[in-house]
Formats: C-alpha cells, sequence, structure tokens
C-alpha cells in the first residue's frame, strides 16, 4: 500500500505511507524524514492480535501538525484481504485509503 498527503502551510509538509503487503514492512516520512518504521524481523510485525495500529507524530517543519494513521485490520483472514489505513490532522480525517 502506498499513498502520500501534502498539509498545506508555510511551507507544506508532503507525508508518505509505504507498506508492503507480503513482507509488513512499513516506512512513514514526512519531508523526506522517517517518522515511523516496521520491520519484518520483530515478531509484533506479523504475530499481533490488535485490530487497529495507530502511528502518531509531529511535524517539524513550519508550523506543528499532530498526525495519525491507523492501520484497520478485517477480521478474518487479514493478511489475504484488503486493509483499511486512515490519515488524521490535528484530530480531523483527511484520507481514507483501501487496499494491501
Amino acid at each position: 500500500m502506498k499513498f502520500d498527503f501534502e498539509i498545506a502551510g508555510p511551507p507544506p509538509v508532503r507525508i508518505e505511507f509505504r507498506r508492503n503487503w507480503f513482507t509488513g514492512t512499513m516506512r512513514i516520512t514526512a519531508d523526506g524524514q522517517t517518522v515511523g518504521a516496521t520491520s519484518p524481523f520483530m515478531p509484533s510485525t506479523h504475530l499481533d492480535t490488535r485490530k487497529v495500529k495507530r502511528y502518531e507524530f509531529a511535524t517539524a517543519t513550519g508550523s506543528p501538525h499532530h498526525v495519525a494513521i491507523e492501520h484497520h485490520f478485517p477480521r478474518f483472514f487479514a493478511g489475504f484481504r484488503p486493509q483499511t489505513y486512515r490519515l488524521f490532522v490535528d484530530g480531523s480525517l483527511k484520507k481514507v485509503c483501501e487496499g494491501y
């Protein structure tokens, strides 16, 4: 799953989310700086029972924004079904994506 989002403001902040459906590796960048990542070698990447993973961070450039990305897993056979991603900026929902 890949998606990008730009937060307007002086200067604009570009958020990029990348996740490999096969290995489970995930990387979140804000203006090219990594703010969140998972490794395929971490057991929690593959053996987590939570239905929602939440990644939160604050932007470093321009006016600070609180950004949260929620990763929602399907109840059954999550690895074989589309998953939902929700992007929140300062508490309001900005984008919803679904895919692998």
